[in-house]
């Protein structure tokens, strides 16, 4: 009995003793492999594992984790990998410990040789920083996702911003950014001018013990408003350093129609109610460009008057070259136009040619733009007319095409404004009946017949056609005619059948009584004296 007592105790033991070290080696495992994903996704970041620049040996600072590997050339051919401790020593073995936390690169390495020296006398020593330290910085205020993140000193202030998930549309300032170092030191980021003008020192690298803040912005009040001849006008929100000079960089420069000699800065003064404005000079005053901001001035850059002003004109139809082309005002006339439009073809028509005036300045009318918001009920009878004639009517210039052109009238020759149309018909044998017709139009000419036979092409008289007024305009003169039945018609006259005027019947029954009565009171008082 006591041996088998024997046994099973030391079967007990022997299984005890293998369940530790199994769960020991798990744990090992376990630990070991929450360290390299740890690792595999830190190196994997892009936030962390690119570069966007060499490091710098005489400016990075040495410190507990960064990783190094000692090279020794010589008779003796080895590699040494260390890292720096948490307290900061370096341990290399055959050389020995050495502190180097708070130093640069360059000077660890100056010590590390130092070191070596006294073991490897005749052989050569060399250097390699092959890892940086991960440490974290905690992004707080207006992120998406605030929070506490990994970097290393080849991180910036905007890639932990990334991070934490970017900053909140409309919520986070974005030109008053905090960097607290550990010592306490505040540095005011703009991140708008390191994004327009690639101001590196907006955007600096981390270091350990820092902290990013994200202020929220002010919205309506403490912006500056940059309007007028600048790239990109926009309000903007206000940094203390803010200049003129900065706000136009910032607002992607000035148009080349700047007038720069007159640009004005308004300022609220304290009151709130007052303002005083500021004229700057910025092509001749060199200074004027430091001219410092305050929150809620507006910035307004006129632009040039007549700055490489665009002036143009069509020409259609019958000219060589018909198309846009562009003109000096009160310099360009009729006939340099149509030369420079290559003259005219064979086919044109100078007895219809017309120059259309659309320029707002000669064709605005106000008493017409007046009557446009007025019901046609409400408009009296000379308005009425007034109304029906400039909605029929164009802004034609009147020119006597065939005198200049034929007859070298230079008085016909005029200037030619921004925006005319040069129209230029083509030669129709064709007769123009237009008014109160059924089908008013254009109708194939024949040579012998009268007015009455094209107003019966044109379907004939409408109802309210005025008949006793038709007249037939001449094509060569524009001379008015009262036709009858012996007139002739010539290839491009225009007939015109008037409409008759409206009346008002009403009012047409009230004069009659009136008058009926007069002459009914005036046949009794003769009546009267009579007897």
């Amino acid at each position: 009995m006591a041996a088998l007592r024997t046994i099973i105790l030391f079967a007990v033991i022997c299984l005890f003793i293998f369940t530790a070290i199994s769960f020991a080696f798990a744990e090992y495992s376990q630990s070991n492999l929450s360290v390299n994903e740890t690792k595999e996704q830190l190196s994997s970041s892009p936030l962390i594992s690119s570069l966007e620049a060499p490091i710098d040996p005489d400016e990075y600072i040495m410190g507990p984790g960064d990783k190094i590997v000692i090279n020794i050339w010589g008779t003796v051919q080895q590699s040494f990998p260390a890292a720096v401790s948490p307290i900061g020593i370096l341990s290399i073995p055959t050389i020995g410990d050495i502190e180097i936390t708070g130093v640069t690169f360059t000077e660890a390495c100056e010590m590390i040789k130092t070191f070596a020296s006294s073991v490897y006398k005749k052989d050569k020593v060399t250097i390699n920083l092959v890892e940086l330290r991960i440490f974290r910085i905690p992004v707080t205020g207006m992120v998406m996702s605030p929070g506490v993140y990994p970097a290393t000193h080849a991180d910036r202030v905007s890639r932990l911003i990334d991070l934490a998930g970017g900053l909140i549309l409309d919520t986070s300032s974005l030109r008053n950014i905090k960097l607290v170092s550990r010592s306490g030191d505040t540095l005011n980021l703009d991140m708008l001018k390191f994004r327009r003008k690639a101001s590196l020192e907006e955007n600096p690298f981390v270091n350990e013990g820092d902290i990013i803040y994200v202020p929220a912005v002010s919205k309506g009040v403490g912006i500056i408003t940059v309007s007028g001849s600048i790239r990109l006008p926009d309000a903007y929100e206000y940094n203390a350093n803010d200049k003129i000079g900065t706000m136009i960089d910032l607002s992607g420069g000035l148009t080349e129609n700047a007038l720069i000699a007159e640009i004005e800065v308004i300022r609220c003064l304290d009151n709130k109610r007052e303002y005083k404005s500021y004229i700057l000079d910025l092509k001749n005053e060199p200074e004027a460009w430091e001219f410092p901001l305050k929150p809620d001035d507006r910035i307004f850059i006129r632009r040039m008057p007549k700055y490489h002003e665009r002036h143009n004109v069509i020409v259609e139809g019958e000219v060589e070259y018909p198309g846009q082309y562009a003109i000096i005002e009160e310099k360009t006339k009729l006939s340099d136009l149509i030369k420079e439009a290559g003259g005219f073809t064979d086919e044109a028509s100078l007895a219809d040619a017309e120059i259309i005036r659309v320029s707002i300045d000669e064709v605005f009318d106000p008493e017409f733009e007046r009557l446009k918001t007025i019901p046609v009920a409400d408009m009296t009878d000379m308005e009425y007319e007034y109304f029906k004639t400039k909605s029929r009517e164009k802004s034609v210039v009147v020119v006597d095409f065939p005198a200049l052109f034929e007859k070298d009238d230079k008085s016909q020759d005029v200037y030619i404004r921004n925006g005319d149309l040069i129209s230029i018909p083509k030669k129709l044998k064709t007769v123009k009946v237009s008014g109160q017709v059924v089908h008013p139009g254009l109708f194939d000419f024949e040579a012998g017949k009268d007015y009455r036979y094209y107003v019966e092409l044109a379907g004939g008289y409408n109802f309210n056609a005025q008949r006793g007024k038709i007249r037939v305009i001449r094509a060569a003169t524009g001379k008015w005619i009262n036709p009858n039945s012996e007139t002739q018609i010539y290839i491009g006259d225009t007939i015109f059948i008037p409409e008759k005027p409206e009346k008002d019947y009403w009012e047409l029954y009230k004069d009659i009584l009136i008058v009926l009565g007069q002459t009914a009171t005036l046949i009794f008082i003769v009546t009267t004296l009579s007897k």
